[in-house]
Formats: structure tokens, C-alpha cells, sequence
């Protein structure tokens, strides 16, 4: 859910940013969780000739193109997006296939309301509310849920450091490439590939001569890397806790999903 606010800005100077997929985020106001638990947030955008960026995200797609035929001849625009979101998931959230991750999964009706049933029953879950007359469920765990949520941002550093690599350094390898399709699906992520082949074409000169940017880019992946394996670790230390011991978590399993050993070895013997 978004509502979107257009501002152009001739003099906004937004290259080069740490961030990876265009439009790039240049800030995040988040709001006190309001009726219910529902949070709303501000984030603010800048777009540079817009016309030729793609994100992954639906509403910011859709919303370039608003500014593609509203605003000719303007390239340097700021975007101020407001959003909220409903606390715990549904069973239609589950089998939407637009998610952001594991969309290729073709989950069906009847399995996804089995798994909330035997979650419910085992007191893993618990419903928080109902919304458009549809059930809402969350961890009922808070510590279980803290974990779980640790691992989700463990992912989008680990996708910070590929998505970086590929657009201004190298193709992704094969390894690289299997470990993607875990979570986008072969079809998902031969057009995440293609779209960063092109972006690589685009920077490959700059990269090339201008050495204080390269430096600048090298040194950023060093540090998400130092970033992700420092949060694993933390991560660790959470679960030693009795309570997470006692839901059995897969640990383990989750950080080799994230970011399979093999993959962290890969890197650990190059700066790429």
C-alpha cells in the first residue's frame, strides 16, 4: 500500500550511491506502529534519467511510468513514498505469487492452510488480526520472531553484496547463479542476470577510469561482507537462548540457504 508524492529537483545531485537497484532510496522515515500494530513509513527516492531504470519493486515500476509520461523532460526528481504494513501474514500473502522472494514456489490453497493449522496448533503462530475478513497470523514467539527477522536482513546484505559485484565488477558465476534460483526461480533470475549484464555494460568505462570510484565500490563490498558474517555470528549467540532451543529452529539450514559456505568461501578468497 503507497501513496506517492512527486518532487523535481534540477540541482539533485544523487550519483554515485551505495544503494544498488535504481530508484535509489536516499532515506527512510519510519512512524509509530498506529491501531493494531499496522506501521507506516516515508521513504524518499531519487530518480536520474528515469526513463531508462527498472526496480524489482511493482509499486515503484508502476510509478515510474507515471513519471515517465508526466513529467517531460525533468530527470533529476525526488519521490517521497508513504506505505504501511499489516501486521503477520495470510494465507493469500502466502500464495500470492508476486512475493518478493520464493514466488516460483507453486504453493496450493490446501497446503498453505494445513501449515497455518499445524503452526497454530503447535502454538507457533497466533492471529493478530483480521483484515478484509481474512485471518492474520504472527510468530508468537517474540524472540522467535526477532530471529527469524535477523535472518531476512542477514539476506538483503548478502543480495546487496551480489546485486553490487554484478552491476559494476563481473558476471555472476555459477555458483552465484544456483544460489539465486533458490530464491527467485531459473526464469526470475535469468532477468535479474540480464538486467545487471546491462547495467555492467553501462559502468564498465567508469569503473575502468575513474580508479577514487572503483576503490569507493571494492571497498563497500568489503565491508557487507565483514557486515553479514559479524550479524551471523551474532545471530548464533541469540540461539543459544532456551527459548529459541526449544522451537528446534533450523539455524543451520537457514544461514546455508542465506549464504551457502561454499559461496562464503568463494569470497573469502577474493575482494569479488
Amino acid at each position: 500500500m503507497y501513496h506517492a508524492q512527486f518532487v523535481i529537483d534540477k540541482e539533485l545531485a544523487v550519483w554515485p550511491l551505495s544503494y544498488v537497484t535504481p530508484p535509489y532510496r536516499l532515506s527512510v522515515t519510519r512512524y509509530e506502529p498506529i491501531s493494531g500494530g499496522i506501521k507506516i513509513w516515508k521513504e524518499r527516492y531519487a530518480y536520474f534519467d528515469y526513463n531508462e531504470h527498472t526496480s524489482i519493486r511493482i509499486e515503484l515500476n508502476k510509478i515510474r511510468q507515471k513519471m515517465k509520461s508526466g513529467f517531460d523532460g525533468g530527470s533529476n526528481i525526488q519521490l517521497y513514498l508513504y506505505r504501511y504494513t499489516l501486521p503477520g501474514i495470510s494465507a493469500a500473502d502466502l500464495l500470492n505469487h508476486k512475493r518478493f522472494v520464493f514466488e516460483h514456489i507453486d504453493l496450493t490453497g490446501e497446503e498453505v492452510q494445513k501449515a497455518l493449522a499445524f503452526l497454530l496448533e503447535k502454538k507457533m503462530i497466533r492471529k493478530v488480526l483480521e483484515f478484509a475478513k481474512e485471518p492474520r497470523f504472527s510468530i508468537a514467539e517474540p524472540a522467535l520472531e526477532e530471529v527469524i527477522a535477523d535472518c531476512w536482513d542477514i539476506l538483503q546484505i548478502v543480495r546487496e553484496i551480489a546485486f553490487t559485484t554484478w552491476m559494476y565488477l563481473r558476471k555472476p558465476n555459477e555458483l552465484e547463479r544456483k544460489w539465486l534460483a533458490v530464491f527467485y526461480g531459473n526464469e526470475k533470475s535469468e532477468e535479474i542476470f540480464r538486467s545487471y549484464y546491462y547495467y555492467r555494460k553501462r559502468w564498465k568505462l567508469k569503473v575502468k577510469q575513474d580508479k577514487e570510484f572503483s576503490v569507493s565500490v571494492q571497498s563497500g563490498i568489503k565491508k557487507l561482507k565483514v557486515e553479514v558474517q559479524r550479524n551471523i555470528d551474532n545471530l548464533y549467540k541469540k540461539c543459544n537462548n532456551d527459548t529459541i532451543k526449544a522451537y528446534g529452529f533450523p539455524l543451520d539450514k537457514l544461514i546455508e540457504l542465506i549464504y551457502p559456505e561454499m559461496l562464503r568461501q568463494v569470497h573469502k578468497k577474493s575482494w569479488v
